[in-house]
């Protein structure tokens, strides 16, 4: 009655997978990750066989990119009505008393028959103490079928997120049915404002000066397959130096890099790069 995915957050380059002898699928970028639902090709009383094929014979950037499977890869395990964990999208709107915080939900039913279920998001501090909710949104999907729960909620006072404060908040989606919780995400966010204007970049109202670095992925010893310890000790070191601005030149970042700057205040312009004018 479960459903199993298996997630690559970033194989250098062109990947091929097959379980069990199955073929799951190709992925040409090395920077962005892929998922394949495996439900159906696991043996779930024997041994599994992963076959990754590799061929980084072609490049992507102009510089040392290394090969092969260099950042986390995961089993997920989850019902047949869930969350989809890679499109849950928030974002606020503030001044300095109230902040309103919105939360677009993709909820998914890969069962065979019809799912009534009910939505409900809630907001906690860092501590995990829950601040505000709202109430269970009804649901119903086909087999198949998907949608998108949007929800608001208002938060006063609200510690704003900035380089020099780098609060975050959690924001919690569950989802029910008969009453009994089948699914459940957890994502932090800070509440804050960028805006891009004429005269300079502006942090909830405020110009900020940007004091910018370009960095590659890779790290001195260790190549691009970072611990995630590293991450951190990277941004920190930059912070400590008086950056609060990172590109991360010149590719999409793993997940754990945005995470240390979400934590440590760091701004980001997370590349896609397309230097070219081909189609």
């Amino acid at each position: 009655g479960q459903r199993f995915q298996l997630q690559f957050d970033g194989v250098f380059r062109n990947a091929s997978f097959w379980l069990n002898g199955f073929y799951l699928g190709n992925n040409l970028s090395g920077y962005t990750g892929e998922s394949y639902d495996v439900t159906d090709y696991i043996h779930f009383n024997k041994n599994n066989v992963l076959v990754v094929r590799v061929d980084a014979s072609q490049y992507e950037g102009w510089f040392y990119e290394g090969a092969g499977i260099y950042r986390h890869v995961w089993l997920n395990q989850y019902d047949n009505l869930h969350i989809d964990r890679n499109a849950v999208f928030v974002y606020s709107k503030s001044d300095e008393k109230v902040s309103s915080v919105f939360i677009e939900t993709p909820v998914i039913n890969q069962g065979l028959a019809m799912s009534r279920c009910t939505v409900q998001t809630y907001i906690t501090d860092r501590d995990g103490k829950k601040l505000v909710q709202v109430k269970e949104q009804a649901l119903q999907l086909p087999p198949n079928g998907s949608a998108i729960v949007k929800q608001s909620m208002a938060i006063g006072g609200a510690r704003r997120w900035s380089v020099d404060d780098p609060y975050l908040y959690r924001v919690v989606s569950v989802v029910k049915q008969n009453g009994k919780v089948v699914d459940s995400t957890k994502q932090r966010f800070g509440i804050r404002e960028i805006e891009i204007k004429p005269n300079g970049v502006f942090l909830n109202g405020r110009h900020i000066k940007l004091l910018g670095v370009n960095n590659h992925q890779d790290h001195a010893g260790v190549g691009s397959a970072l611990p995630d310890y590293l991450q951190y000790y990277r941004i920190r070191l930059l912070k400590n130096m008086g950056v609060n601005a990172y590109r991360t030149s010149h590719n999409p970042p793993t997940p754990e890099l945005l995470d240390a700057c979400d934590s440590l205040g760091m701004l980001v312009m997370d590349e896609q790069r397309l230097l070219n004018s081909s189609p």
